[in-house]
């Protein structure tokens, strides 16, 4: 209880201090979620308290949800992680030749030299992004006149319009759009009932609100940074509930509740890092020191950390395993700034998984 109440308190405090009107933390140990709770309100001024069923927007997290989609196929023999992009997608191709090279696995570990969108809020805001079953092959195609950053495998950058091209891999590989397939193979056998790629399919009243700087003071946004050709990279919809139901089957490498949804073998690739010392570290910490496939490799505190973090204009989220402890912590929040670029989610979820492996390593 004594603990309970220190981390709450601290939550309340950083929120106050950071402006975020809205957040809700899970701390998973072992196969259970063993804390869950909301805090703050579901928009600022507004009545609708956050809960741990409050759904949020968790951006980057995604990519770890469609780098387990990529490994399941992989494992069937309907992806080769070393094949060119081109196996699956003929007309994948940037305004340079050797771009036809890109494979697989670098796409996952972005070391294909894939640029990236400038500016989310005004690409969704300035244009008209395609929609429907065909939408993601559409946009992939519309980027065939882009600059490759550097060769193929030869550096490492962050592109989430690369995870993107692995969304239509896996619809092409599968034989079902990206959705269906992520619905029907990870959602799904998770029990992750409250999650979506759909951000039509969310009940507005459950949905908090984004929130960005006005000057210095937080304040509701009118739009909401979503694109169903970015739902492979950053538009997975969930909440805290379902959020530990992937923290714990990913925790005991691929099964929850005796379903396997993925072979444990799996996590020797998709945990190992793919990439030297990332640009990131320092920028922000040892919790970014390599990208495995999906996923960041490193450490926090002095504790191995596997994790995924997203931010975007007006959501930050952080999901980090800390395997030598069989934990996990995972903090949503619905504020962010990107002129301010402050990760407040990560800060006070990495903050809270150092104190919990702290403590436990003092009992």
């Amino acid at each position: 209880p004594e603990l309970v109440a220190e981390i709450e308190a601290f939550v309340e405090q950083e929120m106050a201090a950071r402006q975020i009107p809205g957040a809700a933390l899970g701390i998973v140990k072992g196969d259970e979620l063993v804390y869950a709770n909301g805090f703050g309100a579901q928009e600022l001024g507004g009545d609708d308290p956050v809960a741990p069923d409050t759904n949020f927007l968790i951006r980057s997290v995604t990519k770890s949800f469609t780098g387990v989609g990529v490994m399941q196929l992989v494992e069937q023999g309907l992806i080769d992680l070393d094949a060119p992009v081109t196996d699956y997608l003929p007309y994948f191709t940037l305004a340079e030749p050797e771009s036809r090279e890109i494979t697989v696995r670098q796409l996952l570990a972005h070391t294909s030299g894939m640029p990236d969108v400038a500016d989310f809020d005004a690409e969704q805001l300035e244009s008209e992004l395609p929609r429907g079953d065909g939408a993601l092959e559409q946009y992939i195609k519309s980027w065939s006149d882009a600059s490759l950053v550097f060769p193929p495998g030869t550096d490492w950058k962050y592109s989430t319009v690369g995870i993107d091209v692995l969304g239509d891999i896996i619809a092409k590989a599968s034989g079902q759009t990206f959705e269906e397939y992520m619905d029907e193979n990870v959602l799904g056998p998770l029990g992750m009932t409250a999650s979506t790629f759909n951000l039509d399919e969310v009940n507005p009243e459950n949905l908090v609100t984004p929130h960005r700087l006005d000057g210095e003071q937080a304040v509701p946004m009118d739009y909401i940074v979503w694109a169903q050709v970015h739902a492979p990279g950053s538009g997975l919809i969930t909440t805290v509930e379902d959020m530990a139901r992937f923290a714990i089957a990913n925790m005991n490498h691929g099964t929850i509740q005796d379903v396997e949804y993925m072979p444990a073998t799996v996590y020797e690739e998709m945990w190992q890092p793919q990439t030297p010392p990332t640009p990131w570290i320092d920028w922000l910490g040892t919790r970014f020191n390599h990208y495995g496939l999906g996923w960041w490799v490193g450490e926090d505190g002095g504790h191995e950390a596997i994790g995924n973090y997203g931010a975007s204009n007006g959501a930050n989220a952080h999901l980090e395993i800390l395997p030598e402890h069989d934990m996990a912590v995972i903090f949503l929040g619905n504020f962010m700034d990107f002129d301010q670029l402050i990760f407040h989610a990560n800060d006070i979820g990495s903050a809270i998984a150092v104190k919990l492996a702290a403590a436990e390593s003092e009992v």
